[in-house]
């Protein structure tokens, strides 16, 4: 084992433990893009992904609707459970691009 690289009691190196968490961050991301163009017929944007004991907490900002200059966004909180089927959705904000919303707690990180 390289000296940059830690394991714990498992034997899982932290290199490996990462790969596992991107992996699934990208299986999440795959549910989520599948859910808001099949139910709301439109493409998103993950923005945030966390990982909680019995499911994941997904993220994505939508356009709602495309303007000249200024498009119309929401942002999207989706449940998924352990095999990533998603549970809810929720809209959390809809706003213009340009206008910036005051800062919220992050669901940026993967917590595991």
């Amino acid at each position: 084992m390289r000296e940059d690289q830690t394991s714990n009691q498992e034997g899982i190196t932290s290199q490996e433990r990462v790969k596992d968490i991107v992996i699934s961050v990208s299986h999440v991301s795959d549910s989520v893009d599948q859910f808001l163009t099949n139910f709301l017929h439109r493409e998103g944007v993950l923005i945030g992904v966390k990982k909680l004991e019995d499911r994941w907490i997904a993220s994505a900002e939508v356009v709602e609707e495309e303007r000249p200059f200024d498009d119309v966004v929401a942002t999207y909180e989706i449940t998924l459970d352990e095999k990533l089927n998603v549970m809810s959705f929720e809209r959390k904000v809809v706003r213009k691009r340009s206008e910036l919303t005051r800062a919220e707690p992050s669901t940026n990180m993967v917590s595991t």
